[in-house]
């Protein structure tokens, strides 16, 4: 789980302040499963 949060906030940061486009949006929603995942199945780290 705390692999998965941190590729989140570190993809976020990288991004900026500008638009997203659907390829950004579709990866920013991939590592948000990844990290659901995690949380769901009690993992300290994700696969």
């Amino acid at each position: 789980m705390t692999e998965a949060n941190e590729a989140i906030r570190r993809y976020v940061q990288q991004h900026g302040a500008r638009p997203w486009s659907a390829a950004e949006r579709a990866e920013l929603q991939r590592l948000y499963a990844a990290w659901l995942g995690a949380v769901r199945n009690g993992m300290d780290r994700a696969a």
